[in-house]
């Protein structure tokens, strides 16, 4: 049996057993007999051969490889309309995944990978093709539904890449699974009813409050529902701070141990920065300072020196911009770990070289114009003309200002 065949008969088992009686009458080719003790081969058939005139459903007759025949079928066995609105978005959604398969990638999701909000080049195509494939996706729904089923659609985009959900929530156990998925969309759909826009598109500060209320009513009910460990993991891969995080540590190249004491010591920041917002309270900016010294102390610990300094570098914006560059034109990681060492290196020499009172100002001119072609003829050798010249036009080319 397939698993049209599995949605249709999950989905309309009691509407077939109400309508029974109306569709012998309707839709004779529909139903048949079974057969009585004597005309079957088997005990199954002759124990359930009580009577001829217990009727059953063959779902051959009912489904269809064309969708609008389906609907049909579906409604002349008496199907509801959400019914069949159901089966047929369950069918056209697995048709549609299972073309998209391909596009996405078989490995593991691994919640401690650093994700650049900035997507490849390959991501990029990637996200092109879906886009391609969603489009068809709706406009068949539209042709086989009816254009108002669009709107009707929002329920099935509450987690957006459904396999992607799936691989984050993969820790849990299916029945925990399943549940949280129920209280996403419940949620979903509160949030929903209680988004009131005006003719202006001005959102109230009524519906804003409500929604602040819906998001704690729904973290109250999610923390029932997991054990303190699977909250964590949990947050780890979904929360919006570990997104942030993933994001930040490109080139950082986190273990899954390393990424979660981050986690950890990212949460003891975020703990003292909600502990008060009132920033004209000279104690609170003491304690924010305080908390972040000792959370910064935790993990050069934590790390050693060595990763504490890998740490840094990859909250460093300019690092982050080489890299992605680098990343785009083809270049391995160690090309922007080296243009960053370089950076350093002459940004120290520069602040020597404007320190010196000694220096006249014509011999410093000539000593930072000397090693900033050096630094120019290293870059070039680390990067390639092409991607230098890209560098400097993206105005990444430091020594402009030193």
């Amino acid at each position: 049996m397939n698993l049209r065949v599995v949605l249709a008969l999950s989905a309309a088992v009691n509407v077939v057993l109400i309508g029974g009686y109306f569709l012998k009458k309707s839709s004779p080719g529909l139903l048949q007999n079974v057969p009585s003790a004597g005309q079957g081969t088997n005990s199954v058939n002759a124990a359930a051969a009580t009577t001829n005139h217990v009727v059953r459903l063959d779902w051959r007759a009912v489904e269809s490889a064309d969708y609008k025949k389906y609907v049909q079928n579906l409604r002349a066995i008496g199907c509801p309309e959400e019914t069949i609105f159901d089966i047929i978005v369950a069918d056209v959604n697995t048709l549609f995944a299972m073309k998209a398969r391909s596009l996405a990638t078989a490995n593991e999701w691994k919640y401690w990978e650093a994700q650049d909000e900035l997507p490849s080049r390959e991501a990029i195509k990637s996200q092109r093709l879906r886009r391609e494939l969603q489009t068809q996706k709706r406009a068949l729904l539209a042709e086989i539904l009816g254009p108002d089923a669009l709107e009707k659609l929002k329920k099935y985009e509450l987690w957006g890449n459904e396999d992607l959900a799936e691989r984050k929530l993969a820790f849990l156990a299916a029945d925990k699974r399943d549940k949280l998925k129920r209280l996403q969309e419940k949620f979903f759909d509160l949030e929903q009813a209680a988004t009131e826009w005006d003719s202006a598109g001005v959102m109230t500060e009524e519906t804003m409050g409500k929604l602040d209320a819906l998001g704690k009513q729904r973290r109250s009910e999610i923390e029932s529902l997991l054990t303190a460990e699977e909250l964590f993991d949990f947050d780890l891969r979904t929360s919006e701070s570990a997104n942030h995080l993933r994001a930040e540590l490109a080139g950082f190249n986190p273990t899954e141990a390393e990424f979660r004491k981050l986690f950890e010591q990212r949460k003891i920041s975020e703990a003292q920065m909600n502990a008060s917002t009132d920033v004209r309270d000279p104690n609170v900016l003491q304690a924010r300072v305080e908390t972040e010294q000792k959370v910064q102390q935790n993990l050069k610990s934590e790390f050693g020196e060595g990763r504490y300094q890998d740490l840094q570098r990859s909250r460093d914006i300019d690092y982050q911009n080489t890299l992605r560059m680098t990343a785009y034109f083809g270049l391995p990681e160690t090309a922007a770990n080296d243009v960053y060492e370089l950076k350093k290196r002459d940004q120290l020499q520069a602040e020597q070289l404007n320190g010196n009172t000694q220096l006249r100002e014509d011999q410093r001119n000539a000593a930072l114009e000397e090693m900033q072609g050096k630094t120019e003829l290293r870059l070039k050798e680390i990067l390639g003309d092409r991607v230098f010249e890209e560098y400097r036009r993206n105005n990444r080319w430091w020594m402009r200002n030193q």
